[in-house]
């Protein structure tokens, strides 16, 4: 701590510097001193749409999905069209299991974004969450026509098809997941 303080002394009001800072200790779990970091960050940098977004993620792997939706509603506050602040709100609602308030928040994102495979994953999550299962299957197709060899999405879809009675569909997906990763 005294160490990283004085790092950021040296490198005076320096928002990349806290970002790097807060990132590092987030990878280490130190969740924490990450969040302590931005409240730093927050006083040089007041309504930082960064320092809000990141705190939502810290707050998201530290387990706190009030307090991550809460930031990540703060930095769409500041900026209502910031798409990562918007899905990162959208996965924590997913993680606690608010299937309709995610479903919106994905829907927008891949709207504007249809290129990024794991926010059609992340979608079909909260589909099949909210049993729409043909629409999550869909969905899912999306994400593996942009990301098709993704283990994680493969494994998910198949268990969405199990879901939807395709057994032999799921089979499918499960014989070309274990292909790719034994």
């Amino acid at each position: 701590a005294d160490e990283l303080g004085a790092y950021l002394e040296q490198r005076g009001q320096d928002l990349d510097a806290i970002i790097d800072v807060a990132s590092t200790l987030r990878h280490q779990r130190l969740y924490h001193e990450a969040l302590a970091t931005y409240d730093l960050g927050e006083r040089w940098f007041p309504n930082d749409r960064y320092i809000w977004n990141n705190r939502g993620v810290v707050n998201r792997d530290w387990g706190r999905l009030n307090e991550a939706v809460a930031a990540f509603e703060h930095a769409l506050e500041i900026e209502p069209h910031y798409s990562k602040a918007l899905e990162g709100r959208s996965e924590s609602l997913l993680l606690r299991g608010d299937f309709a308030e995610a479903l919106a928040g994905f829907r927008e994102v891949v709207d504007k974004h249809p290129d990024q495979a794991i926010t059609w994953r992340n979608l079909a999550i909260a589909l099949s969450g909210a049993s729409k299962l043909q629409e999550s299957i869909e969905a899912y197709e999306r994400s593996l026509a942009l990301a098709p060899n993704d283990t994680q999405t493969l494994f998910d879809y198949a268990g969405t098809l199990a879901q939807a009675n395709r057994p032999d569909d799921a089979t499918t997906i499960l014989d070309r997941l274990l292909k790719l990763d034994a």
